[in-house]
């Protein structure tokens, strides 16, 4: 049987020539880059969505301290300050002053 088994090792060589040549031509160096590939663009969207996240939580951070700025001058006015306001808010035309002063002098 030494033909057959010469006939397979000749066979068993081919196999092993064309796999060892397709994995140096195709194999680990294209795969290593496709690789790479893919993660460096998977990295740079996710660079881009981290982005546009802090941009967005950044807006609305500053319209909070916005809000919280008007909040705490609202809490910090005392007593004599909402008087001030409802005073100027309220202010007597000088015709209206002249009616109360009148309706006062005669008593009624």
């Amino acid at each position: 049987m030494p033909g057959a088994r010469s006939w397979l090792d000749v066979q068993v060589r081919k196999i092993h020539f064309f796999l060892t040549h397709l994995t140096i031509h195709f194999g680990s160096g294209s795969i290593r880059i496709a690789f790479h590939f893919v993660a460096h663009k998977f990295l740079g969207i996710l660079l881009w969505l981290l982005h546009t996240l802090e941009s967005f939580f950044a807006q609305i951070q500053k319209r909070n301290r916005a809000v919280a700025r008007i909040v705490r001058k609202e809490q910090e006015k005392t007593h004599l300050d909402l008087l001030a306001e409802h005073q100027e808010y309220n202010v007597l035309t000088d015709e209206d002053k002249q009616k109360l002063k009148d309706k006062s002098i005669e008593g009624g």
